[in-house]
């Protein structure tokens, strides 16, 4: 990669700027502003692959540190965190480390950036927080109380350091939820151990983040999650806010694209936000001059949308049968959402079988159910790149 080039096209990579996301972090600062007058909120952030929430959660963590709070960052959730014994030891694992990042300066605290301290063997600040992790501790106890005990335990700590509360943020979990065939209830004995904390008065919020199916999750883990949780659709930029995703940094460096090719970017993108970091970062890539003209951005457009192709759908494909390709092109024959009994029919196969297959595309985080028999992709343009696949 040049090395003047600012685009970051990667997986929760921080873009050069931050972009259209005023409304969410408005939000979020007033959760805390709420929190720190004794009024608990909690949210759930949902949105599409590639449209940047995990970077907004990064950002929320920041907020939280200058906010005085403690944020409890969990980015490694998948579906084996719906096995109870699993979980609690993530969970406790990414309380203790966010712990462990507290330096105390002085009678104040101080909260080092995450990733400082990963899975300390001991965590402590002599006189002030000093204990053994026990991420190995299996207890008989209900979830919802080791989750109650895990929280009280650290928020007693770090309160010891100056730190006002703690906010536990849990990215993709989607991907946790209560299984009736094995009597798991992860996600609701998450939601209720929080409950319980907060109208004891605790200095605590919950924050999940993941694919839109996690609303319906939510709601159905618990009938009174709907009167705990705050809901922020992150989706793609407006016109405005991907204009500025562009122009902003090209602004630091001897580089330009004139207004057509960013109009361009903008509608082959769709305005998501990883797609204009890649698509930008291509054209600076493979084009030498100082201002980009739309000629020639068309002379290298096939190229860059065929890598994205590679890079970004194919893989995410390439492990499925021959079957569930089928399956994918039919949900992109659709002209909206994909109708469950429409591809059974178009599929001349059993309910039962299309079931599977379905459910295995969504286990692979490459569909989603909108609701009840309706389907969707959980990436933006992915509709597209499967249909023009079909077509070579």
């Amino acid at each position: 990669m040049r090395g003047d080039n600012p685009f970051r096209p990667g997986s929760g990579l921080e873009p050069p700027y931050f972009a259209g996301r005023g409304a969410e972090t408005g939000e979020f600062a007033r959760l805390l502003r709420r929190l720190k007058a004794g009024k608990a909120e909690n949210a759930v952030v949902c949105g599409l692959r590639g449209v940047g929430k995990t970077v907004l959660l990064r950002r929320f963590s920041r907020m939280c540190g200058s906010e005085g709070f403690l944020p409890v960052t969990g980015m490694n959730y998948d579906a084996s965190r719906c096995d109870p014994t699993l979980f609690i030891k993530s969970f406790r694992h990414d309380v203790e480390s966010a712990i462990a990042t507290i330096k105390m300066e002085g009678v104040g605290g101080k909260i080092r950036s995450a990733g400082e301290c990963l899975k300390p063997k001991n965590i402590g600040v002599p006189g002030v927080i000093s204990y053994e992790p026990s991420y190995d501790q299996v207890s008989s106890a209900p979830l919802d109380a080791e989750i109650k005990l895990c929280v009280t335990q650290g928020l007693e700590k770090v309160q010891k350091s100056g730190i006002g509360g703690l906010v536990a943020m849990m990215d993709e979990f989607h991907t946790v939820t209560d299984a009736e065939a094995s009597g798991w209830n992860v996600l609701g004995s998450l939601i209720a151990a929080f409950n319980e904390l907060q109208q004891e008065g605790l200095p605590v919020s919950l924050v999940l983040c993941g694919l839109p199916p996690m609303v319906a999750n939510v709601k159905n883990a618990r009938s009174y999650s709907e009167r705990m949780f705050g809901s922020m659709e992150v989706s793609n930029l407006n016109a405005d806010a991907a204009k500025n995703a562009i122009l902003k940094p090209l602004s630091h460096i001897n580089k330009s694209f004139s207004d057509e090719t960013i109009s361009a970017i903008i509608y082959d993108t769709e305005g998501y936000p990883y797609f204009i970091q890649f698509f930008s970062s291509e054209i600076i890539e493979r084009i030498d001059a100082r201002h980009v003209e739309l000629g020639d951005y068309d002379k290298v457009r096939q190229s860059i949308i065929e890598k994205l192709g590679n890079s970004f759908f194919a893989q995410r494909i390439a492990s499925l049968s021959d079957t569930q390709k089928r399956v994918l092109f039919e949900i992109a024959s659709s002209k909206n959402d994909a109708c469950f009994s429409t591809i059974c029919k178009k599929m001349n196969m059993s309910k039962g079988a299309i079931s599977g297959h379905l459910r295995r595309l969504d286990q692979k985080g490459i569909i989603y159910k909108q609701q009840r028999g309706l389907y969707r992709f959980a990436m933006p343009m992915f509709k597209k790149y499967i249909l023009s696949s079909a077509n070579r």
